[in-house]
């Protein structure tokens, strides 16, 4: 089976990662010339609503496969509005750093596919792809 990903962001890498553990050889078509973001930032997963996944990392481990390091954990929230300030303490989540860093989430994901090949600097068109390729997943 011929796969071709367009994007390689988190859903396009995380596509890579779960068809390679079906056997699955991917081809990833990126625009960009690097994996992660243009302009360095971070990114937090907050658990402070009912949710239906408690621990993102547990979760992307356990079920997905994918062992993810974060930056640091959440255990403070101080909110400011106009009138008040309000904290919430506990186990509240993780930030993730957003970056072209080798520690950056995305390329976290990145550095685990084994059979993927990246064309770096290729804005596909999926009707083009969809005659050389048996599937074109589009993770834009």
């Amino acid at each position: 089976m011929r796969v071709a990903i367009i994007g390689a962001g988190l859903a396009g890498l995380s596509c890579a990662h779960e068809l390679e553990r079906y056997g699955i050889r991917t081809v990833i078509y990126e625009k960009n010339s690097f994996i992660g973001e243009p302009y360095p930032h971070i990114t937090a997963v907050v658990n402070i609503s009912h949710r239906p996944i408690k621990d993102s990392v547990q979760y992307f481990k356990k079920r997905l496969n994918i062992e993810v390091a974060p930056l640091n954990t959440i255990d403070r929230l101080i909110h400011h509005s106009p009138n008040s300030v309000s904290t919430i303490e506990g186990d509240l989540g993780y930030v993730f750093n957003y970056t072209k860093d080798k520690n950056s989430l995305k390329y976290q994901i990145y550095s685990r596919l084994k059979k993927t090949k990246i064309l770096f600097n290729e804005f596909a068109d999926y009707k083009i792809l969809s005659v050389k390729y048996d599937y074109v997943v589009v993770a834009t």
